[in-house]
């Protein structure tokens, strides 16, 4: 599913069986950046959140090095809204965002699943315990 499709199949949301992040409102906040990882070349991160009212809905973290590499910090749907495809739309959001790389814990399996569904492959170890993926050939869209 292509991010910019979220629209159309908006429509088919309002079934019920599942909810659009544009269902939601969205807000990116700009993280500072620490001396530590300024050092190490992180060059940006931003949080995008999204709320249902004042509840948060979903939240992702990216972050920005150099050499266009740019990873998922973090994804997460609040329990509440799990089981209605929001975890697709975010990773097609931060496909679009540039996203190319992330790292994620060997035992979460639903979230490896989801990545590999979305074009992303096994790439080695971070750190000797997260397991590294990537998209081959990703390119951002403008």
């Amino acid at each position: 599913m292509k991010y910019e499709d979220i629209r159309q199949i908006f429509f088919e949301y309002v079934s019920g069986e599942r909810d659009s992040l544009n269902d939601y409102k969205r807000k990116e906040i700009s993280l500072k950046i620490t001396k530590e990882d300024a050092e190490e070349g992180l060059m940006e991160n931003t949080r995008y959140e999204w709320y249902d009212g004042k509840t948060k809905v979903a939240e992702v973290t990216l972050t920005k090095w150099p050499n266009n590499w740019i990873s998922c910090h973090s994804l997460e749907v609040k329990p509440k809204y799990r089981g209605k495809g929001l975890s697709h739309d975010l990773v097609e959001f931060l496909k679009k965002k540039g996203m190319n790389h992330l790292s994620v814990e060997p035992n979460n399996k639903i979230a490896i699943h989801l990545y590999k569904k979305h074009g992303f492959k096994m790439s080695g170890t971070k750190e000797g315990k997260l397991l590294r993926m990537e998209i081959p050939s990703h390119k951002k869209e403008v």
